[in-house]
């Protein structure tokens, strides 16, 4: 919807909800002087009458569309069948006895449909009616009616038509929008800006009609419909209560998922078995039974649950990694109150845009950061000491880079053939469609998540809305990969040519530092994502994902891990240490920046805000590198003895079983969240108590699932990997990095 046209969006809006009020005023006046229930039975069927009158005034329309609309004889027919049904109910008499007069079935079709909502102008766009009892419909089945037929329930999404007649030429653009005040004029000027916004919010409503109509025809009657209430009919997604079928793929993601919960179980056994004796102890070299072994969740348990951690592991790490993935799963469970349906979209709107503490929650995308600042950091501890293990001997790259790919592709692959193939099957409700969708991405994209080019922009969703990333959060990974692959190249100079060797390092620092502020002044891109924003559609895979966009972070990480260990260095030779002076400034510099960086972006949260050209960019490449240097000291300090209580904190033991869940959490926590949120019937009142209590919900589900995933799948495939993958020497791989979790991590990921 361009600017050029809101002046006659608002006209239309304007009319819709007019009439809207006009209606319930109706009602309401009529059925008022009726206090007596008790005192006649038909009081409540009359009000019940005279309320599904007055919210469906199309009774002229319905019936030319259904002369005009392009039907089947067999939907013609039952739709007929059910409009002479209700038709009474929606004439103009006023009796109370239609209700009686109507069969259950077509009385329980015209109730599951959205009606005006109540709250309209505190942003109740969204009227879902009852999916459930439109599923449950059964028409009756006799001689003289026709086939028998099913309810089938129609989400229909809509916006104001723009009246043909009206000037649409005006350049005119919507005021400011007072926050939480509920008028005519605040909704349209909301519903301009949530309906422009990246992820559009438009008014919907929910339908119910016979199931043997199709999709189009249901969408073709539901235009005509509501074509007398000036809104226009965009798309729609239906449902009926037919059991899915299972198609090849997800009898074999089945299938998978069986076998390997058999192996889990026979590995467990057999372990268990050897443990207690009831089986003599197999000798070391046999395979078959380090490979059982492998999967035995005993062993795997223990590994897991295990807090102790070598001299050389830098034990802050694990409250990073776990706290860290927290965030993220808050910062998402936020993010999905706004994606589904809302009760009261304005005071959304107005804490979303206007509230300074929820800016932690808003403003979590920072938090992706860390992970970079820690990869780079551990990567250049890793492949440095590798590097200076083979004397500059790079021909082990190649089985570490597959080690890389099978260390963190089975359980993502699985997590991906799972969104596409089981998910869809497990959930159902008006805005279930959503989930779908996001298989849909994956079924025709998960060969770049494959190859870790997810996050790249080669996608063209304007001409098809399914070419879009799969597993949308997993573009991280992407990013990570395609650095880690990188990295060795920048390191091996250092380690070869000393001083000189930085050069390479240095230059593409600068260089990932200064580009993302230069395409996003020549693109005039948005400073950063955020809910309702008036952006390119483009935004997330342009300027949000692209690898070039976001390695900042992680070359200032890989630069602190080189400081870190000239610092441990100096410190075993020379005994050198920071004074306390020092370390004071650097904390309280870093605490100004984190904070600084986190609360800066209040202005842009508000969609009116106007940017100067150049902010954006000045705002991106500003608090990217400011963060990623105060990420870079707390790892740096903690690591080296200057951390005190923080450190103490974040190298709590509990943290390094936590620890080893954030890879599976960051997979799952997305799928989690969608089982629940887009299962729910009606809107729901976003607030941030309503919210935070969902997000300890989603948090502890998502490590639930994420302690099965790394028990059944993660680890397994690990041990396989130290079994199975011979090093450059020809041994098996048994290798472990500092920062790691023991023997569950070899080199850095997620973390």
């Amino acid at each position: 919807m361009s600017v050029k046209t809101s002046s006659t969006v608002y006209v239309a809006v304007l009319v819709l909800i007019v009439n809207l009020i006009r209606v319930e005023t109706t009602v309401i006046s009529q059925s008022a002087p009726r206090t007596d229930f008790d005192s006649s039975s038909n009081s409540a069927t009359t009000l019940l009458s005279r309320f599904i009158k007055n919210s469906y005034p199309v009774k002229n329309t319905i019936e030319e569309g259904l002369r005009t609309a392009n039907l089947n004889n067999t939907c013609s027919q039952h739709v007929l069948q059910f409009w002479e049904q209700i038709k009474g109910l929606i004439g103009n008499d006023t009796g109370g006895d239609d209700v009686f007069s109507i069969e259950s079935w077509a009385l329980q079709m015209i109730d599951a449909w959205g009606k005006i909502p109540e709250g309209l102008l505190s942003g109740h766009i969204n009227v879902l009616g009852d999916f459930d009892e439109c599923l449950a419909v059964r028409s009756p089945v006799g001689n003289d009616n026709a086939d028998p037929f099913q309810g089938k329930y129609c989400l229909i999404y809509t916006i104001p038509k723009i009246d043909a007649g009206l000037d649409q030429t005006q350049d005119s653009k919507p005021g400011p929008v007072h926050k939480g005040e509920r008028s005519i004029e605040n909704l349209l000027k909301l519903l301009t800006i949530v309906g422009n916004s990246e992820m559009p919010i438009v008014p919907s409503i929910g339908t119910c009609l016979p199931s043997t109509c199709s999709d189009d025809e249901i969408f073709s009657i539901v235009s005509a419909l509501l074509s007398n209430l000036n809104l226009l009919p965009i798309t729609s997604y239906c449902s009926t209560d037919e059991a899915p079928k299972l198609g090849t793929g997800a009898i074999t993601t089945i299938s998978f998922l069986g076998v390997l919960i058999m192996l889990v179980f026979v590995g467990t056994l057999v372990d268990l078995s050897v443990l207690y004796a009831y089986l003599p102890p197999p000798p070391s070299s046999n395979q078959l039974f380090q490979i059982c072994k492998a999967f035995s969740l005993a062993t795997n348990g223990q590994k897991f649950l295990n807090t102790e951690t070598s001299k050389n592991d830098i034990g802050c790490l694990h409250g990073i990694r776990f706290l860290s993935a927290s965030w993220v799963v808050l910062g998402h469970t936020f993010f999905m109150g706004t994606m589904q349906p809302v009760w009261n979209l304005v005071d959304a709107y107005s804490m979303i845009t206007t509230s300074v503490p929820i800016l932690f929650i808003t403003n979590a995308p920072v938090v992706v950061d860390v992970f970079f600042v820690m990869g780079g950091f551990l990567v250049s501890l890793t492949l440095l000491a590798l590097l200076e293990k083979t004397k500059g001997n790079l021909r082990s790259l190649p089985m570490v880079y597959l080690h890389r790919y099978l260390r963190i592709t089975p359980l993502y692959m699985i997590i991906i053939a799972f969104t596409i193939f089981v998910f869809p099957l497990m959930g159902s409700g008006p805005t279930w469609h959503i989930t779908k969708t996001w298989a849909g991405f994956c079924e025709k994209n998960w060969w770049k998540n494959l190859l870790y080019i997810n996050n790249l922009p080669i996608y063209d969703g304007a001409n098809d809305p399914l070419d879009a990333p799969c597993h949308g959060i997993a573009w991280y990974l992407g990013v990570d990969m395609q650095l880690f692959i990188l990295s060795p190249f920048l390191l091996y100079p250092i380690l070869k040519w000393k001083r000189l060797g930085v050069a390479p390092l240095a230059i593409l620092t600068a260089v990932s530092i200064v580009l993302p502020g230069v395409l996003t002044y020549v693109n005039d891109y948005p400073p950063l994502g955020k809910p309702f924003q008036s952006a390119t559609s483009k935004y997330s895979q342009e300027a949000y994902s692209p690898t070039y966009m976001r390695a900042a972070p992680y070359l200032i990480g890989m630069w602190a891990g080189i400081l870190y260990r000239k610092m441990q260095k100096l410190s075993i030779t020379k005994d050198y240490r920071l004074s306390p002076l020092q370390v004071i400034g650097a904390w309280l510099i870093a605490f100004t920046i984190g904070f600084t960086v986190l609360l800066s972006a209040h202005k842009f949260m508000d969609p009116e805000y106007i940017l100067r050209r150049g902010e954006s960019a000045i705002f991106v490449v500003g608090t990217r590198v400011a963060w990623a240097m105060a990420i870079s000291w707390l790892i740096f300090a903690c690591a080296l003895g200057y951390g005190g209580w923080i450190n103490q904190i974040l190298s709590w033991r509990p943290f390094v079983p936590l620890g080893r869940l954030t890879f599976a959490i960051y997979l799952v926590s997305m799928d989690v969240q969608f089982l629940f949120h887009f299962q729910y019937r009606q809107p729901i009142s976003f607030d941030v108590y309503h919210m935070v209590n969902l997000y300890f919900a989603h948090l502890f589900m998502s490590c639930l699932v994420a302690v099965v995933c790394t028990l059944v799948v993660e680890a397994p495939f690990m041990q396989l990997l130290k079994i199975l993958l011979p090093t450059r020497d020809g041994k098996k791989n048994s290798s472990k990095v500092r920062g790691g979790s023991n023997d569950t991590e070899e080199l850095p990921r997620i973390s």
